[in-house]
């Protein structure tokens, strides 16, 4: 059939011989678009994306959750008036001026055959549908109803929209398009045609730039004067060449029949955004080419907060797929579930790896492991190691401890923190530096199930007053320009020697390298005391991991070289980003703060993996907002009380588990 429907995911799918057109009716009846482009079979609503969307409105009935915004997704039929700040689709104004639309998704019907559109012309097929998608605005008594028409041996997707005046109102229709479309990503060039008597029909190619560009003719007909007519295409594209292969179709057909196949290139798609650690992946891959001249290596970047799981999902639905996938099997299980994740677990790539099922957890679903972990992530205090030995001070093991080093540090003038309320208050170190330990100890592996069920609330557990209080020593003396701190400017104060400790990651290792680079600064690592009894342990999870595409022609060189990198390579990899050994022996060229974490994870760690439910971005989200309002408090001169902050990140969490499901 042409156009199938998805009744459990309220899916469209529009198919013709070479193309499919796909959309999808979300949760809250707004009507969403997810794919045009080369056949496919699979449904692409893991594409959308939800997270914290400054600045972008939000519909009226979803409150406070700020993860959802018309503006940021893409929309089948954009109107006015929804929070989109885009082009629309559709304007009306009320005779009151209102011009807000809200129209939300009521029913659909599919019919044999294509629609016809009175006193107008039209193509027909013996094999083409008709879909009809029915939006209606209740406030405003509008109805819109989508029409598309499919074509399938014609390859060609019609669409035409109809506006019904079902109020007792009068509307004005101030702009209606038959159809938006949102294209997130691309290099894209327009081309029209030009032209005048005896000249007519040139071409005219160029690069689709930000802001608007329109297409049209004054004549109000089209002619050979002028043709309104336009075609977008990849940047590069021709008649006989795709964009991204260089290769024309006759080169492609006699490169399968005569090459050799020994040429193989290895595509490696992630979001390793710091520049150290691309660094060291294109220097693996030189190191692995020197044993395997045959491979070559194609590394694509993608921004992991915006872009890299669109992109993805754009890669692979269009056939040309990536060999080698970073990313978390807990995080996208779509993955696996559609046969993007090779199934490791029986594999020596890791079998060979010398770390724990727990660890394992964080690359594994299912039972199964479905990812090469290279690194561990842990959070902590770093500090200014010149600063400390100057005035005598030690590192503190104990919260007493830590409590005299802060007022020492004060009474001789230096800030005690270069901290980062806002942008970078993550909460990282009261739920892996506090809570994580105190939950083990106190036998509490299902803490986050509880939570996220509701059976228990955070006041339950005595230990989240306890990560209060180590957030009130880093708020004791506050600077006053932290709130508008970001990351960068946090970790540049603080090799500027403008601060003694910062809390953060060992990811943010080689960022520090970077930014002092040519200076004497040393620094170091400590872990968060949380009591008198020295008990703090390092709380660990895996950092990168990397998936393997068992469709890619190059599979078992993908598995070969992520075998290589945590074995032969590891070292390397280590050197050059600086990031603790997951496995392996260390070396004199890692740096005194690496090897300190290290030791740290190899003699008293606690892996979040064990915890029955893995550790979850809702619970951290809400700390995260939670410490920022509390911040803002103490800031301000008006600070919550425990109680009231506890409080407040209860509710945030609850919101956002509420919103999850």
């Amino acid at each position: 059939m042409a156009i199938i429907y998805n009744k459990e995911k309220r899916i469209f799918s529009l198919h013709t011989e070479h193309t499919t057109y796909q959309m999808m009716a979300d949760t809250h009846d707004y009507l969403l678009h997810l794919y045009y482009g080369k056949r496919l079979d699979s449904e692409m609503d893991y594409i959308l994306t939800y997270y914290d969307r400054g600045f972008s409105g939000n519909p009226y009935d979803l409150g406070n959750d700020r993860t959802y915004s018309l503006d940021a997704l893409p929309q089948e039929f954009p109107v006015l008036g929804t929070g989109d700040y885009r082009t629309t689709a559709g304007k009306i104004r009320e005779a009151n001026g209102c011009m807000a639309l809200d129209l939300r998704y009521t029913g659909y019907q599919i019919q044999d055959g294509k629609y016809d559109l009175p006193g107008l012309p039209a193509a027909h097929s013996e094999a083409a549908q008709t879909l009809c998608i029915y939006l209606k605005d209740e406030r405003v008594g509008v109805e819109v109803t989508l029409l598309y028409g499919v074509l399938p041996d014609c390859d060609v997707i019609t669409r035409s929209v109809k506006v019904t005046n079902v109020g007792r109102n009068e509307i004005y229709l101030e702009k209606l398009s038959s159809a938006c479309l949102d294209l997130l990503y691309g290099d894209y060039d327009i081309l029209t045609f030009y032209g005048r008597h005896a000249m007519e029909r040139n071409m005219q190619r160029t690069p689709v730039a930000h802001g608007r560009q329109v297409i049209g003719s004054n004549r109000g007909t089209s002619g050979h004067q002028y043709n309104p007519y336009m075609i977008l295409a990849e940047h590069g594209t021709t008649e006989t060449k795709a964009a991204d292969t260089g290769k024309t179709e006759a080169a492609s057909e006699a490169a399968t029949e005569g090459g050799s196949g020994e040429e193989k290139t290895l595509t490696v798609f992630h979001y390793m955004g710091q520049s150290v650690k691309q660094q060291g992946l294109e220097k693996l891959e030189e190191e692995f080419k020197k044993t395997h001249p045959n491979i070559t290596f194609e590394n694509i970047f993608y921004n992991q907060g915006t872009d890299y799981f669109p992109q993805l999902s754009t890669a692979l639905a269009s056939g040309e797929q990536p060999d080698i996938i970073m990313g978390n099997p807990a995080t996208y299980p779509d993955l696996i579930e559609n046969g993007y994740a090779m199934d490791l677990t029986d594999n020596d790539v890791i079998k060979n790896l010398n770390v724990s099922p727990e660890d394992l957890n964080d690359a594994s679903a299912n039972g199964k492991v479905y990812a090469v972990p290279i690194d561990f992530k842990a959070s902590g205090f770093f500090y200014n190691v010149k600063m400390f030995k100057e005035n005598g001070l030690e590192v503190p093991k104990t919260l007493t401890e830590f409590d005299q080093l802060v007022e020492t540090l004060h009474s001789k003038g230096i800030d005690p923190f270069i901290d980062l309320y806002g942008e970078g208050s993550t909460g990282d170190i009261e739920t892996r530096g506090i809570i994580v330990p105190r939950a083990v100890a106190a036998g509490d592996l299902d803490l986050y199930e509880k939570l996220m069920s509701g059976e228990k609330k955070l006041t339950d557990y005595d230990y989240m007053d306890e990560a209060l209080s180590v957030w009130d020593k880093r708020m004791t003396y506050p600077r006053m320009d932290a709130m508008a701190n970001n990351q960068d400017k946090a970790l540049e104060l603080f090799v500027t020697g403008q601060g003694a400790m910062i809390f953060t990651g060992n990811w943010n290792i080689g960022e520090m390298l970077a930014k002092s680079e040519g200076t004497d600064f040393e620094f170091d690592f400590f872990l968060p005391p949380i009591d008198d009894e020295g008990s703090a342990k390092l709380c660990t999870m895996v950092d990168q991991s990397f998936m393997v595409n068992p469709n890619s022609d190059c599979a078992e060189e993908a598995v070969e070289f992520l075998e290589y990198w945590v074995t032969d390579g590891a070292l390397t990899w280590s050197e050059t980003t600086m990031m603790p050994l997951i496995t392996g022996e260390s070396s004199d060229k890692l740096l005194p703060v690496v090897k300190s974490m290290a030791e740290l994870k190899a003699n008293s760690s606690i892996s979040q993996g064990i915890f029955t439910k893995p550790f979850n971005t809702e619970f951290v989200n809400a700390w995260r907002k939670g410490l920022i309002s509390y911040a803002e408090s103490v800031c301000t001169g008006k600070p919550m009380t425990h109680e009231e902050c506890l409080n407040n990140i209860q509710s945030l969490f609850d919101d956002i588990i509420a919103t999850s499901k």
